[in-house]
Formats: structure tokens, sequence, C-alpha cells
């Protein structure tokens, strides 16, 4: 994301902190699990979904979401 944002990665750690009150990480995470709670109310089941949100596995997508 960084370097989508043409800067260095600490500059937009801190810069995406202060202006959202996240990490990257955090955001990323609550996205994907919005993407995943709106593919399993459509149906789709839990192994389709834990891929289609960026997760090798339905364990690790479990446990997070």
């Amino acid at each position: 994301m960084a370097k989508e944002a043409a800067l260095s990665r600490t500059t937009f750690a801190e810069t995406f902190k202060a202006v959202s009150g996240w990490t990257a990480g955090q955001y990323l995470t609550w996205w994907r699990m919005q993407l995943a709670w709106s593919l399993l109310s459509d149906g789709e089941n839990i192994a389709g979904t834990a891929n289609k949100v960026g997760y090798q596995s339905e364990s690790a997508f479990s446990q997070v979401f």
C-alpha cells in the first residue's frame, strides 16, 4: 500500500494510523471480514469465503472471523 501511495513504509504506516486510528493491518482485517460477512450472508460456504477474502485455510479464517 505504501508503494501505491508513493510513500515510505514508515511514513505510510504513521499517516494511515493518524488519519484512521487503525493500523493498515487492522483495517485490512476489518475490510476482509466485511466482505466475508456479505459472502456468507449470500450463501457462500466457509471454504469459498475464506479463499475469496484471502485466507489459505478455513481454520485461519475461522479464528479471525
